[in-house]
C-alpha cells in the first residue's frame, strides 16, 4: 500500500514539476526508498531477525536506517541516466523540428510565398536557412529552382549561403546557368538572381566536382543555343571570372567557345 501511494505521488510531482534533474532525483528517491523497505523486509530474514521481534515503530525505524543510503544512492543515479536521456530526447525532438521548418522553408522559396516564407525565417533559427536536402539543396536553391527573385533576395538578407555547395559541388551560382527553363520571360529573371548573389558575396571563381566554375557553365550552356545565357556570361567575366580556367578534361571556357566557334560568345570571353 505503502508502494502505490509513493508512487502515485511520484506521478503527480513528475506531471506538475517536469523532468528537471533536480525533480527527477527527488521523485526517483520516492520511488526507490519505497522499493528498498519492501527488499529489506528479506534482509532483516537473513539476518534472522523476524518482523515480531521488534516493535513496529523499532522494525520501520531499523528498515528505514538500512533502505535510505542504498535508495539515495539509487536515485542519485537514475536521476542522473534520465537526465542524460532527456537531453537527449529534447536534442533529438528540436532536430525533428528544424527539419520540418527547413522543407517548409524550401517549398515556400521554391512557390515564392514571401509573406509565409518571410513570417517562418522570423520565427526560426537563422542556422536552419541553410540547411539542405538529401542531395545538397538549400533553400536558395529551390528559390533559384523556381525563378523566384523576391525569395532569392529575401533569404540572402536572413543569412543564406550564396556559396555553399550541393553534393555534386555545384554553387548557387552555377545554378543558374542550368538549363532549367529557356523560356524568354526567364532570362531577365536569372540575371537579376545572379546579380543579388554577386551583390551578396557569391564567388565566380569556385568550381564543382569537375572543375567548372560558374564561368564554365554558362559557357557550355550558351554554346547549346541558350541565348539567355550570353547576359550571364558577360556578368560573370565583368566581375572576373577567368575564362581560361580549365576543368578536369582541361577545357576552359574560352577553348570551348572556340571550338563551337560562336564569335560573339568568344568576344565576350575575350573583354576579360
Amino acid at each position: 500500500m505503502l508502494t502505490v501511494l509513493v508512487q502515485a505521488t511520484a506521478l503527480l510531482l513528475f506531471r506538475v514539476f517536469k523532468p528537471r534533474l533536480l525533480n527527477t532525483i527527488l521523485i526517483a528517491t520516492s520511488l526507490f526508498f519505497a522499493t528498498s523497505i519492501l527488499l529489506n523486509k528479506q534482509l532483516f530474514e537473513a539476518r534472522e531477525v523476524t518482523w515480531g521481534t521488534y516493535t513496529p515503530i523499532e522494525t520501520w525505524i531499523g528498515t528505514i536506517q538500512l533502505s535510505l543510503l542504498p535508495a539515495l544512492v539509487c536515485a542519485a543515479l537514475y536521476g542522473i541516466v534520465v537526465y542524460f536521456v532527456m537531453q537527449k530526447y529534447r536534442i533529438y525532438k528540436k532536430q525533428i523540428f528544424s527539419t520540418m521548418q527547413s522543407k517548409s522553408i524550401r517549398k515556400l522559396a521554391f512557390k515564392g510565398d514571401i509573406s509565409s516564407l518571410e513570417k517562418l525565417l522570423r520565427t526560426s533559427n537563422r542556422q536552419i536557412i541553410n540547411e539542405a536536402d538529401n542531395i545538397g539543396h538549400t533553400a536558395l536553391f529551390y528559390a533559384i529552382g523556381g525563378e523566384q527573385v523576391a525569395a532569392v533576395k529575401l533569404l540572402l538578407d536572413f543569412g543564406s549561403n550564396p556559396n555553399s555547395k550541393d553534393h555534386n559541388g555545384i554553387t548557387p551560382l552555377a545554378f543558374v546557368a542550368e538549363p532549367q527553363s529557356i523560356k524568354e520571360p526567364s532570362a531577365q529573371k536569372r540575371l537579376d538572381i545572379a546579380k543579388l548573389l554577386l551583390l551578396h558575396g557569391a564567388d565566380v571563381s569556385i568550381d564543382d566536382h569537375y572543375h567548372n566554375t560558374p564561368l564554365s557553365a554558362a559557357v557550355f550552356h550558351a554554346a547549346m543555343g541558350i541565348e539567355d545565357r550570353l547576359q550571364l556570361v558577360e556578368l560573370l567575366i565583368r566581375h572576373h571570372a577567368s575564362p581560361y580556367r580549365e576543368n578536369k578534361s582541361g577545357i576552359s571556357p574560352m577553348s570551348f567557345a572556340k571550338k563551337v566557334g560562336w564569335q560573339s560568345l568568344i568576344d565576350i570571353l575575350e573583354k576579360k
